[in-house]
């Protein structure tokens, strides 16, 4: 049975040795999970099905069906059942308590899934919260000369955030005011000579040390959250930890690379926005930071 509010409908271009698949064989799509073929691909006007095998590690493992299969036509009750006296009603009465535990326990380990921090690894890269901003006002330092101070517009109702970037050896104002960017907003605060920074705009470094804003595509909205291709985003920490051995930005750092086609990544997952990928205007294979 194919429950119409699980189902997902995504338009995809498939390899044509999809052809030669049948109902109930296994497939794997990379980074999205392995499923069952449910109807013959390739159809000419018919879409190809495929049923998600959940991993025991995505919070899909939460959904359970709330069809009663007693109610179902055709259902038959197992052996030593009677109907519904004696020890089946007895026993639908402990099923149900234990089912509705059952349930109570799936959901909150579903909820769970975007969880606690201590309870996921350290190298998830969905602890971090990288925003959409807009850069609104950029002025120099007064006291230190390789930064710039920073108005950032996050679209929080607290209005826009403080930020310090040691930038001023490699652009200038008039590059940066005005320009859509993105932001890790869940550091903690941190006076940089006086100078509150609330996060840190993020930026491609290449090899020859040239460093460009990555910036988000025209029509992302300011705000929103840079989801990563390939990754279950869960909800991310509330302030990283920054000690030694428990960082998570330390930890993925390795992993954030910009890759031949100027993309920001994860490990070769593209960071995307809801207008498209977040981009650097030059610098390909470079790092980010």
């Amino acid at each position: 049975i194919i429950n119409p509010s699980s189902l997902v409908d995504t338009e995809a271009i498939g390899d044509p040795m999809l052809k030669t698949l049948s109902k109930g064989d296994k497939i794997q799509l990379e980074r999205r999970g392995f499923f069952i073929v449910d109807s013959k691909p390739m159809t000419f006007g018919k879409p190809m099905v495929l049923i998600k095998i959940p991993d025991g590690k995505a919070k899909d493992m939460g959904i359970s069906s709330k069809v009663d299969p007693s109610k179902l036509q055709g259902h038959q009750g197992k052996k030593g059942e009677k109907d519904g006296k004696d020890s089946g009603a007895a026993g639908s009465g402990a099923d149900k308590k234990a089912q509705e535990k059952g349930g109570e326990k799936a959901k909150a380990k579903a909820k769970a899934g975007g969880g606690k921090p201590a309870d996921r690894p350290i190298d998830d890269i969905t602890r971090l919260n990288i925003r959409v901003g807009r850069m609104q006002k950029v002025w120099p330092h007064p006291d230190a000369e390789k930064l710039f101070c920073e108005e950032i517009d996050l679209g929080e109702a607290s209005g826009p955030r403080t930020i310090a970037s040691g930038l001023r050896a490699h652009m200038k104002e008039e590059d940066m005011t005005g320009q859509l960017v993105v932001v890790l907003a869940n550091l903690k605060p941190r006076k940089m000579q006086g100078f509150e920074s609330q996060g840190m705009v993020l930026c491609a470094t290449s090899a020859e040390g040239k460093v460009e804003l990555l910036k988000p595509p025209a029509g992302a909205q300011v705000g929103e959250r840079v989801n990563v291709e390939g990754f279950e985003m869960a909800d991310p920490d509330d302030k990283l930890n920054e000690k030694t051995g428990k960082a998570p930005l330390e930890a993925v750092r390795e992993g954030l690379r910009t890759d031949a086609e100027r993309r920001g990544t994860f490990k070769g997952a593209v960071w995307q926005t809801s207008a498209g990928p977040v981009m650097a205007e030059t610098v390909a294979n470079g790092t980010i930071s």
